[in-house]
């Protein structure tokens, strides 16, 4: 308890700190009205991207606890990096779909005072997205019992959070908490993935995610593109189905590419660049 349990609760303390705290800075030197607006869409997209992020973790975290119970660290390291390569490609075609439709998710979603928010509902899903990886990049911090180093982790980076709150909220108000988030949410899993590879080497394939982010760009881009084209011409209701259906299916053919691209190494095993400590 006294190694694992209590540094592991003030690692609690701390990520309590790093998402809450802002709306106390916000409020104190913007007001109550920018507290509304950041919350209510705060809590909108960090609550899409959990149940989002919630399929891939169901499904691939009882493999990698199982692999690392039965004391096989090859085998654990490969669906590390299968966990983080599916949560970085989900990550960015939520973010850029986010960015696509944020004004039409605030029309809808948003009464007209909170509607102004839709301009950071993308940088709040790209943070709570960094965050999930983190969640996964400490994973063999957990493994190994170094919570006294994760909540030490945690605290430095809600500390820079709150320092950098405190210097730009100020003057650009709410839209700088989101930024200070998103920037901390990745510091804190950058530290996490450093500190990690010492107990469980892995190594994510960075072309995936780069190569789903240019191809959902693109698609995105045609998709903005067919959009304006159909609005100018049918109106604003025909452009916007007509968008989210493209949009959607464009989201399940990379999906499909998506799994078929991450899932075949681990279903045949060690392949030979794994082998020999190669990507």
């Amino acid at each position: 308890m006294a190694r694992y349990g209590l540094p592991m609760t003030w690692w609690f303390v701390g990520v309590g700190i790093l998402f809450f705290s802002d709306r106390y800075l916000i409020e104190r030197f913007r007001g109550v009205g920018e507290v509304g607006v950041y919350s209510a869409v705060y809590v909108l997209m960090t609550g899409a991207v959990s149940t989002m992020a919630t399929p891939v973790i169901l499904a691939a975290h009882p493999a990698l606890m199982a692999a690392w119970n039965d004391q096989d660290k090859a085998k654990a390291a490969r669906w590390l990096r299968t966990i983080l390569e599916l949560l970085l490609v989900v990550g960015v075609v939520i973010v850029l779909f986010t960015g696509l439709f944020a004004t039409d998710l605030a029309r809808l979603l948003l009464g007209p005072e909170f509607r102004r928010g839709a301009g950071v509902m993308a940088v709040l899903v790209a943070a709570a997205v960094m965050w999930q990886v983190g969640g996964y990049a400490h994973k063999p911090l957990e493994f190994a019992g170094k919570t006294k180093l994760m909540s030490i982790l945690v605290m430095v980076v809600a500390a820079l959070d709150i320092a950098a709150n405190v210097l730009f909220v100020p003057r650009f108000g709410y839209p700088a908490a989101a930024w200070a988030l998103l920037g901390a949410s990745t510091l804190y899993t950058a530290l996490a993935a450093w500190a990690g590879r010492r107990v469980l080497p892995w190594k994510v394939r960075l072309w995936i995610p780069i190569r789903f982010a240019v191809a959902s760009g693109a698609s995105l881009l045609l998709v903005r593109w067919l959009r304006l084209l159909i609005a100018a011409s049918e109106g604003y209701l025909t452009g916007l189905v007509f968008s989210i259906a493209l949009a959607t299916a464009c989201a399940f053919v990379l999906f499909v590419l998506l799994v078929n691209t991450t899932l075949p190494p681990l279903r045949g095993g060690v392949g030979k660049t794994e082998a020999t400590g190669g990507a």
